[in-house]
């Protein structure tokens, strides 16, 4: 909700500073639409991703006015492509920082720490998917977890088996199987709780560590999913199971996904070539 006024609060600044803030809702066009996010772009240097979060969100408020017959046509369609290409998706963490972040994390913040190895282990999205997660999607028989479509980011409810290492320690070390099962597994206070974590909470908590140890500011949170989707791929997981793991949509998703993020890997090409000689 945020995202959506804030983006139609700054086309509003705009039309303003246009003169065109009192014309009728008809009178904006195609043409206008592409010169409003040319503007941002030129201001703001914003990638193409960006913009084509602003166009979606000012095509759904003309796709409302459209509904209520306010308007025949929507004007927010066939934009050119606008804005900078940029590869905003963060990079898997090398091992050795890997490690720095670990002996600086797990002592500190432990809490931190558990949800980092679950992002790490099961690709687990951190924004919705493991902030609101709850112990009873984890099935401790089977050794699986559960994300259901109300928060999963393609829709749809998986389950996806745990790694051995996860595991042991949701058993052994941090013992959820003890806790009442209808907790969020990161509440309050450090342990699952009634109550789950603000939105922000364990990126800045990540934040503040990744500053403190110096390390690059392309470090971030999120980059473990990647970073347990390379050493997956470099034990040579199959491409059927990394698709599973990271519950993309279909093959391509993954053949793309793999392509950009770890390349094309070939130990016969690394370690078997035929001499030049």
């Amino acid at each position: 909700m945020n995202s959506y006024v804030s983006k139609l609060r700054l086309f509003c600044l705009w039309a303003e500073k246009q003169n065109i803030i009192d014309k009728p809702v008809t009178y904006y066009t195609n043409d206008i639409i592409a010169d409003f996010l040319r503007h941002i772009v030129e201001q703001k240097e914003l990638s193409r991703v960006t913009i084509l979060k602003y166009e979606q969100i000012l095509h759904t408020f003309f796709l409302y006015l459209k509904k209520k017959k306010i308007i025949v046509e929507n004007p927010v369609f066939e934009i050119p492509k606008i804005g900078v290409i940029k590869d905003e998706s963060p990079a898997a963490i090398p091992k050795y920082m890997r490690n720095i972040l670990q002996q600086k994390i797990e002592p500190e913040d432990p809490q931190l720490w558990m949800f980092i190895c679950f992002i790490y282990y099961m690709a687990i999205r951190p924004g919705f998917e493991l902030r609101l997660m709850r112990l009873n999607q984890i099935n401790y028989s089977l050794q699986t977890i559960t994300i259901y479509s109300n928060v999963a980011k393609n829709d749809k409810t998986e389950t996806i088996d745990i790694p051995d290492q996860l595991f042991d320690m949701i058993i052994d070390k941090w013992k959820l199987q003890t806790y009442d099962q209808s907790l969020y597994a990161f509440g309050q206070f450090g342990e699952p709780g009634n109550n789950c974590l603000g939105k922000n909470n364990m990126k800045n908590r990540f934040t503040k560590f990744r500053k403190e140890l110096k390390l690059p500011d392309a470090v971030k949170l999120y980059s473990w999913k990647h970073s347990g989707a390379q050493e997956l791929a470099a034990q040579g997981a199959n491409i059927y199971e990394i698709q599973r793991h990271m519950r993309h949509r279909d093959i391509a998703t993954t053949e793309q996904y793999l392509r950009k993020r770890i390349g094309q890997r070939s130990n016969t090409i690394k370690h078997n070539f035929p001499s030049i000689g």
